[in-house]
């Protein structure tokens, strides 16, 4: 009896360990946003207050590879789902983090254009080139004027 409790604990240790490794997974999505609306705000000021639209290819940039980065912890964020309904079921041994094994492989490029992250990056990576283009065409109109 005792050594079945010890076990059943065990288990649920385990599948607080594995909620956790999936909550950080989250929490790193969320703060690459955050760190992205940062950024986002001083390279649009940078654009407004100085005119420089050179700054807007680094927004899309920076864009491309946070996006990226978002990509990679959501499949990160799956494969411990995986483990975790692994652990679950009994297939997957106590205490055993190793999600190499999963077979569940979605690519970086399918998750980056997933509906949860392609309406916010590529909105973001919209947002900048409108920016880009209403510049050129200030830049174009005060050429126009001063001639």
């Amino acid at each position: 009896m005792v050594k079945n409790k010890d076990k059943f604990e065990h288990k649920i240790k385990y599948l607080e360990m594995m909620q956790n490794i999936i909550d950080r997974m989250g929490r790193n999505s969320f703060a690459i946003k955050n760190w992205f609306v940062v950024a986002l705000s001083g390279i649009l000021t940078l654009m407004f207050s100085q005119g420089k639209t050179d700054v807007l290819w680094a927004g899309i940039c920076l864009s491309a590879f946070l996006w990226v980065l978002d990509a990679y912890y959501l499949n990160l964020e799956r494969k411990y789902r995986a483990k975790y309904t692994d652990a679950l079921t009994g297939a997957s041994p106590l205490f055993d983090m190793d999600i190499s094994k999963i077979k569940k492989n979605t690519p970086i490029l399918k998750l980056m254009f997933s509906k949860s992250l392609s309406l916010y990056w590529v909105g973001i990576i919209i947002l900048f080139m409108s920016a880009y283009a209403e510049t050129i065409k200030h830049m174009y109109n005060c050429l126009v004027i001063c001639m």
